[in-house]
């Protein structure tokens, strides 16, 4: 026997407070159904879901199974609002862990929590960036690290004094070099010459350094 058609249309149950609210997934998994019948039930009776968001399903899970229950008989050609011979019959009712009131379908992704972990992946590049100019700016005050623009001129002024040693004029090294007629000779009194020059050099070089970490 039919229920009076204010009752199919839900009327009756207007006035029930939500109060185990669920998502379209869970409900269909509750009640036993497939979620394309939750679906066009919910077409026929929207007033029984609660959501705010378009697209999106929030149902009293109590409340949706007592309007089913009234009308579990009731079929309408294409779009039927009971429950047909193969589909199974409703589970147990049983109250899950309480849930927001606007509930995402499960397979949708959490937009907020995306947003959040991509949020703190910026924040922690920034931390970085600001860190890695703190220890460069503690190492410069303690003589740690050298600025780009003392070690290129110290470089110059390394280049101008090895030009200078090696094409100032040697009066010793050009007699030795003409008091002699073999090759092998001046190869070797042009070697001996150049590692005094390049000793020289490097001593210089040392001392350089070691007045400017003093000073």
């Amino acid at each position: 026997m039919q229920h009076p058609q204010r009752d199919a249309t839900g009327q009756g149950n207007k006035h029930v407070a939500p109060r185990n609210i669920v998502s379209g997934g869970e409900a269909a998994k509750r009640l036993g159904i497939n979620r394309s019948t939750l679906s066009r039930y919910l077409k026929t009776y929207p007033e029984l879901n609660h959501s705010r968001i378009d697209g999106k399903i929030a149902v009293d899970l109590d409340e949706l199974a007592q309007h089913r229950g009234e009308n579990i008989n009731m079929m309408k050609s294409g779009n039927h609002a009971g429950r047909v011979f193969d589909e199974p019959a409703p589970a147990p009712l049983l109250r899950p862990e309480p849930r927001p009131r606007e509930i995402e379908t499960e397979d949708e992704p959490d937009d907020g929590g995306l947003q959040d972990e991509t949020v703190a992946k910026i924040r922690a590049r920034a931390e970085r960036i600001k860190l890695n100019r703190l220890e460069r700016e503690e190492a410069a005050e303690t003589g740690q690290l050298t600025p780009a623009a003392e070690v290129e001129e110290a470089i110059g002024n390394a280049l101008v004094k090895l030009r200078d040693a090696l094409m100032s004029p040697d009066l010793d090294l050009c007699e030795k070099i003409a008091s002699t007629a073999d090759p092998a000779e001046v190869t070797s009194i042009l070697r001996e010459a150049h590692r005094k020059v390049l000793t020289k050099l490097s001593e210089d070089f040392e001392n350089d350094a070691q007045r400017g970490g003093a000073a």
